[in-house]
């Protein structure tokens, strides 16, 4: 069972490895498991599954960048991290670059594979 946070309209599934103090989130699917293993040797790492992706739902509203930014942003905020690092591949690259536009305080490093 994979654990869930309610995020705004959504609730999102989530994976964390490794409580090193350093935060980085892998704004990419649970499919790239290898890498997430690799980064958790030196990182606590928490993959993000957004809005209709892997084993978070899809609900009835528009799916955007800004609207899933907005959802990670969220999901900070409950876990009380103040900032970290994001790695984001394809779709979760674009998710990562809209929340350091926006939400600018959350973002320490990104990398958008």
């Amino acid at each position: 069972m994979f654990p869930y946070l309610a995020c705004n309209a959504t609730k999102l599934s989530l994976a964390a490895r490794n409580p090193i103090e350093r935060k980085i989130l892998s704004m990419t699917s649970r499919k790239f498991g290898a890498f997430v293993y690799e980064l958790a040797k030196r990182r606590h790492v928490i993959a993000v599954e957004q809005q209709a992706h892997g084993h978070t739902a899809d609900i009835d509203r528009p799916l955007t960048y800004a609207q899933m930014a907005d959802d990670t942003a969220e999901l900070l905020r409950q876990l009380k991290i103040e900032n970290a690092d994001f790695f984001g591949y394809s779709m979760g690259g674009a998710i990562a670059l809209e929340l350091a536009v926006y939400h600018p305080e959350l973002v320490g490093k990104l990398v958008w594979a």
